[in-house]
C-alpha cells in the first residue's frame, strides 16, 4: 500500500482530550482507520501539529475523522459510561467492526472499548456530542439487556459434521463462542447417535452462532463439491 503523512494542524490544548485517558481514544481513531499512526507531540511543546501516517485512504479516513473530534472538543463533547461483561464486547463490536460503526454512524457518538491492559474490563466509554451520546447509550443498553436474556435452543446438524467443530479439542466452537457473546455449543457426545445440537447464552448470540454454524457448513458443502470427500449436506438440516 502506498504509505502517506500529513500533518494536521490542532490547537495544542485539545491534544490531552483527542488522546484520551490512557490513550483510549486516539487508539479507537487508529484502529478505525486501519491501524495509521497518529503522533502528538510532546505534552508542554505549545506545538499545534499532529502527524498521521498510513495508507493513503486511512491517513484522510483518520484525518477527516480527528478534524471532526476536535471541532466537537470545542463546541460541546461529552463522556458517558456503562458496563457490559467482557465476553459480550466482541459480539456487540461485530465481525469487522460493522455492529459498532452502524451504531456511530446513526449517531455520530464514538464507542471505545477496553484494551487489554486497562484495569476495569467492562468499561465501555461513549464520546460526542450530548444528543449523540444520549441516543448511542440507549442503543448500547437495548442490546446489553437483550444479551443478559440468557436461553437454551437447539438445532440439527447432521453426525457426519460434528467431528470439524469438535476437532482440536473444540476450537472452531472456542471461535464461535469467543465471537457471539461466550456461546456454549454442546455437540452429543462421542459414540451418541444423535443430530441435536445444544446451544444456550444470550438469545441473540445463540441466533447469530446458529447462522454461523450453517455458514461453516455451507463451506464445507462447497468443497465437497469441488472433489473433497466430505459428503452433501441433508435437505433436513436446518436451525430451529
Amino acid at each position: 500500500a502506498n504509505i502517506k503523512e500529513v500533518d494536521v494542524s490542532i490547537p495544542a490544548k485539545l491534544h490531552n482530550s483527542l488522546i484520551g485517558a490512557k490513550g483510549r481514544l486516539v487508539r479507537s481513531l487508529m484502529e478505525d482507520c486501519g491501524g495509521v499512526h497518529i503522533h502528538f507531540p510532546s505534552e508542554g511543546s505549545g506545538s499545534d501539529k499532529v502527524t498521521i501516517r498510513g495508507p493513503v485512504e486511512e491517513v484522510e479516513k483518520a484525518r477527516k475523522q480527528l478534524l471532526q473530534l476536535a471541532e466537537e472538543k470545542q463546541i460541546n463533547n461529552c463522556t458517558v459510561e456503562l458496563h457490559a461483561r467482557p465476553e459480550y464486547h466482541k459480539f456487540l463490536i461485530g465481525r469487522g467492526g460493522g455492529n459498532i460503526r452502524r451504531v456511530r454512524d446513526r449517531t455520530g457518538a464514538r464507542i471505545i472499548f477496553p484494551a487489554a491492559d486497562d484495569r476495569d474490563q467492562e468499561l465501555i466509554t461513549i464520546v460526542g456530542k450530548e444528543e449523540a451520546i444520549k441516543q448511542a447509550h440507549k442503543e448500547l443498553e437495548i442490546l446489553i439487556q437483550n444479551l443478559d436474556n440468557v436461553i437454551e435452543d437447539f438445532m440439527i446438524v447432521d453426525p457426519k459434521y460434528h467431528r470439524h467443530f469438535v476437532a482440536r479439542r473444540g476450537q472452531v466452537l472456542r471461535e464461535i463462542a469467543e465471537e457471539y457473546g461466550g456461546v456454549t455449543v454442546s455437540f452429543p457426545r462421542t459414540g451418541v447417535q444423535s443430530d441435536r445440537v445444544m446451544l444456550k447464552g444470550a438469545k441473540d448470540c445463540v441466533e447469530a452462532a446458529k447462522r454461523r454454524i450453517l455458514e461453516i457448513i455451507g463451506d464445507l458443502v462447497s468443497k465437497s463439491a469441488r472433489g473433497t470427500d466430505i459428503p452433501d449436506v441433508p435437505s433436513r438440516l436446518r436451525g430451529n
